[in-house]
């Protein structure tokens, strides 16, 4: 496990360049990043609608890794009133007068605990299950709040984290006429060629 920017920073994002490319942003770093090979085992992938923080995020998407998981098992959801029953670091209704959810997951009918607090859920369902893990390699972010994101990849991912929306290390950053106005250009390959090009200016002083 590895952590990333400060307390301080604004935000932390996680830049995925391979075996995909995308971002993942958060905004209450710092955060702490782990990847793994899963062995064996089951991912439940779920998909839903949380609140934090008086704060709506809808269309998020969470796994959770079953490492004893096999081919026969089944899985499903619960749901518990936040404040009545749920434990999601807030009560129900929320300033607005909405009611959500702790998230528990239910194991051929047992009851693994809920492993999303303090996220209040308003609906959540499980998108699908990988049940060949053994290949797969998992990215897994935690924020400060303890909200926790996990991304699957075939491959062994490469990513890089920046605080602030900043340029990743081992890059300079340079003005663009391109959103977002910056671009990040990798130092070694500037200082190769800057050596390329005083070897070769050099060699034009001495003829």
């Amino acid at each position: 496990m590895t952590t990333h920017c400060s307390i301080n920073d604004s935000i932390a994002t996680v830049t995925v360049t391979s075996p995909v490319k995308e971002k993942l942003k958060f905004d209450n770093p710092p955060i702490n990043v782990t990847l793994n090979s899963n062995s064996s085992g089951n991912s439940i992938n779920i998909v839903g609608d949380y609140e934090q923080f008086n704060s709506h995020h809808p269309n998020y998407f969470v796994s959770w890794e079953d490492p004893t998981g096999n081919s026969t098992d089944n899985y499903s959801l619960s749901f518990y009133e936040c404040g009545k029953g749920g434990i999601c670091g807030a009560s129900s209704p929320n300033t607005s007068g909405e009611i959500y959810y702790a998230l528990h997951i239910n194991k051929n009918g047992i009851d693994t605990g809920n492993h999303f607090n303090p996220t209040g859920w308003y609906s959540a369902s499980i998108a699908n299950i990988n049940r060949d893990a053994a290949n797969l390699f998992s990215l897994r972010v935690v924020d400060r709040l303890g909200v926790i994101l996990t991304r699957n990849y075939s491959q062994n991912p490469e990513y890089a984290v920046t605080c602030n929306d900043d340029c990743p290390e081992g890059t300079s950053k340079c003005f663009s006429t391109n959103y977002p106005g910056y671009c990040c250009l990798p130092c070694n390959e500037i200082k190769a060629e800057i050596r390329a090009i005083t070897s070769h200016v050099r060699s034009l002083n001495k003829e």
